[in-house]
């Protein structure tokens, strides 16, 4: 899939428009705004999803930043004291990685599952890569129906804050990968992507 196949997302609430770490963003209110997106059409255990982050203060539990529930729950967002955390096919959202995201920080972060283990990332501008990881069987999940960015969509779990270039990949993507989709020169491999569309690219 390249990068003309991109789908288009539809505001949910209005997001504000704002400058994110390399063009447009989107911000979100904490209450009732997200993105909804379109199935990438996807049954798989080796799949990556990221997106750059800035929080706005303490984050709702459980608040989502790139989620689906068409199905089982799978995705990544915020636990307690706004720790990533991540659900994949309605499980493993118990699992604390220790990884903290900074207040008012453009922060890069990424959730990478593969059939052993998944592996999640956070970097900060101008701090190092941080990860973790949780060595466990993984099944496949079918990603077949709608996607939300800012949102997970059971309960009203909104983010508070801004999104830029949030991405999933039909694969797993190396540690090494991860370094270069994290830089904002560059652009991740669109031959691997399917499309959930940044969100830079949904404000045109």
């Amino acid at each position: 899939i390249n990068s003309a196949s991109l789908a288009e997302g539809a505001l949910v609430g209005e997001p504000g428009r704002v400058e994110g770490i390399a063009g447009g963003a989107l911000e979100f209110n904490g209450g009732s705004q997200s993105v909804r997106l379109p199935s990438p059409g996807l049954t798989s255990n080796t799949v990556t999803i990221s997106a750059w982050v800035k929080r706005n203060g303490s984050q709702a539990s459980w608040a989502g930043v790139a989620f689906s529930r068409s199905g089982a729950a799978s995705g990544f967002g915020f636990g307690s004291n706004s720790q990533l955390r991540y659900h994949w096919n309605d499980n493993h959202y118990n699992f604390s990685s220790g990884l903290t995201v900074p207040n008012d920080t453009w922060t890069f972060c990424a959730l990478v599952v593969e059939q052993g283990r998944a592996t999640l990332y956070m970097k900060p501008t101008g701090g190092t890569m941080q990860s973790a990881v949780n060595n466990t069987s993984h099944v496949a999940a079918s990603l077949n129906g709608d996607w939300y960015l800012g949102q997970d969509p059971t309960g009203g779990r909104f983010f508070k804050g801004q999104l830029h270039d949030a991405r999933i990949y039909g694969r797993a993507l190396s540690a090494a990968e991860i370094a270069l989709v994290d830089s904002a020169e560059n652009r991740p491999p669109v031959s691997a992507s399917v499309p959930l569309r940044a969100a830079s690219e949904v404000v045109g």
